[in-house]
């Protein structure tokens, strides 16, 4: 219970804002978060989470500027000393799509090829690939959002182990009891990185503390016992 109750709030934090108008998405740092940054990263750091937020709001929109650019080639400008303004990508999140009961395992093996893709870019990893951050268009998956990034000190294949393993957490909270697993398993088979996987499932442990409170806000506050059951299934399907 308590888990739950701090997990809830911690999620109910927003350090950024976004509109739509103009056609486009207007992001702009909240007033005031300079010190929930603080205390979140020092959250992340004790729940093992391996990713910071920007406590600077330049390095912050730098960093998100930079990634449409290497990803996308663009779209994402700074406005002023708080806002960026983004060209939005069509389409629909994959959150929307399995709440929707729309998704599909070519829709799962395409969102392997764009990871497998944007993780060949020179030291390139996003540190928060949530399924609400990952677009689907009929044709093309885009990756959004880039708020966040993973601790200096991990390896290359490490922060891309965690991308994978933040996505499959919080697809297991959305996907029905008997999808879940063909589709992680897709995912993981089509990304067909040997290494990146052996880091993944070395990742596939239940945890323990903080690190529980944050896999709670990773999986849609699934209960410790079907958490725990999926974990060890997909972990065992790896081996």
């Amino acid at each position: 219970m308590f888990a739950d109750l701090f997990a809830r709030l911690i999620d109910g934090i927003a350090i950024n804002h976004t509109t739509r108008h103009d056609g486009y998405l207007w992001k702009r740092r909240k007033w005031g978060r300079s010190w929930i940054i603080v205390f979140g990263n020092l959250f992340l750091k004790l729940s093992n989470s391996k990713i910071l937020m920007f406590p600077s709001t330049r390095a912050w929109q730098d960093h998100e500027t930079d990634c449409y650019t290497r990803l996308y080639g663009g779209g994402c400008v700074i406005v002023d000393a708080q806002t960026l303004r983004i060209q939005p990508f069509d389409g629909q999140s994959i959150r929307d799509l399995l709440q929707a009961d729309a998704f599909t395992i070519d829709i799962m093996q395409a969102v392997a090829h764009e990871l497998r893709r944007v993780h060949q870019l020179d030291n390139w990893s996003h540190g928060d690939l949530h399924t609400d951050n990952v677009l689907w268009d009929g044709q093309h998956i885009r990756v959004i959002d880039f708020e966040t990034y993973h601790t200096p000190t991990m390896t290359i294949h490490d922060r891309h182990a965690d991308d994978l393993l933040v996505f499959l957490l919080d697809f297991m909270g959305y996907a029905s009891s008997d999808e879940w697993l063909p589709y992680c398993f897709a995912l993981i088979e089509t990304y067909n990185n040997p290494a990146v996987v052996q880091h993944l499932q070395s990742r596939l442990i239940m945890p323990r503390g903080l690190e529980f409170v944050l896999w709670k806000t990773r999986t849609n506050y699934l209960p410790r016992h079907i958490l725990a059951d999926r974990i060890y299934t997909l972990c065992s399907s790896l081996s």
